[in-house]
């Protein structure tokens, strides 16, 4: 949630403890459709990723199928609920749109490493279509409780 302004249901964000960079998954209509957000006819999500950092920011549109969704939220539940481990924990999003690497260390510290992939729009087909446009990568550290309330609320979103 941005400090000020309502929640919105359509849209999860992770902030950085010191507010410069953040990472949103947001929910948006299938190609073609009306309406508010909401999943197509088969089920998979129609969204966007954002990362911003303080020198650059990229917004990638992806559309995930049901079991790669499923996946996701499996890895956000485990984030969510674990105490700590070695090491990072790594998910790649179908098309590898959204590569996370998350580690929380034995003081409850967690840093995030985020890639985003911006490589097809299919909301503006004469423009995009399939093809390599450019990437950002950012490493932040977010507070504890904050990467629960995204990991718990991201799943939900998927799992809607």
């Amino acid at each position: 949630m941005i400090p000020g302004m309502p929640p919105r249901p359509d849209r999860v964000r992770l902030t950085s403890t010191n507010g410069a960079h953040w990472l949103e998954v947001a929910q948006l209509r299938p190609p073609g459709a009306a309406g508010k957000p909401r999943r197509d006819a088969s089920g998979d999500f129609w969204g966007s990723v954002t990362l911003h950092t303080p020198d650059d920011h990229i917004r990638a549109h992806v559309g995930w199928l049901s079991a790669y969704q499923d996946m996701f939220g499996d890895y956000l539940r485990e984030i969510a609920t674990a105490e700590t481990w070695d090491g990072e924990k790594m998910h790649r999003t179908e098309d590898d749109d959204l590569i996370l690497r998350i580690g929380i260390s034995e003081t409850g510290a967690a840093s995030v490493a985020a890639r985003v992939l911006d490589w097809w729009d299919p909301y503006h087909p004469a423009q995009g279509g399939y093809q390599y446009r450019r990437e950002l990568e950012a490493r932040f550290d977010v507070d504890r409780e904050e990467l629960t309330r995204f990991a718990s609320d991201l799943a939900e979103l998927l799992a809607v």
